[in-house]
């Protein structure tokens, strides 16, 4: 894993990671990982901040998923677990379903590191080299920017 991104490639069962060091605090990287319509996507329906709540990601005809929020530690920890999921690159549609998505919050110095795993996406799936690269522009591009500028650079609402 190195900051800029994405985990080394390798055939090793690896969840997917990536991460970066910002100098803003705990609670700003939070509060911008929870704000998913600035970063990864402006067609979300419900809420991703409700615990045991459930959220729709809906790109289609790319991608669609459903989500559970499982996990919310203010400053600390974000996950949500995918329950349902729809990738039209993909022939194996069960490929994400049951994965989480953790974001997880940890102090280094003065600064903070954000550390993003899809836990059970591995470069066995069909799907690893496209979410890879997928993954690594929406956290350590787009997630950023909202967490630093304020604004990051999310797929646009459909009309």
């Amino acid at each position: 894993m190195n900051d800029f991104g994405s985990a080394a490639s390798s055939e090793a069962a690896t969840d997917f990671t990536c991460s970066f060091v910002t100098a803003k605090s705990a609670e700003a990287i939070y509060e911008g990982v929870l704000d998913v319509r600035s970063w990864w996507s402006e067609n979300i329906e419900g809420s991703p901040r409700q615990l045991g709540g459930e959220w729709v990601y809906d790109n289609l005809p790319v991608h669609h998923t459903l989500f559970r929020v499982t996990e919310l530690i203010p400053g600390k920890r974000v996950v949500w677990e995918v329950l349902k999921n729809q990738l039209s690159s993909v022939k194996d549609q069960s490929e994400w379903v049951g994965d989480r998505l953790v974001f997880e919050i940890t102090s280094e110095g003065d600064s903070n590191r954000l550390t993003f795993t899809q836990e059970g996406l591995t470069p066995a799936d069909q799907c690893y080299a496209i979410c890879d690269n997928a993954w690594t522009g929406y956290i350590a591009g787009s997630l950023r920017a909202r967490i630093e500028m304020g604004k990051g650079s999310p797929v646009t609402k459909r009309s």
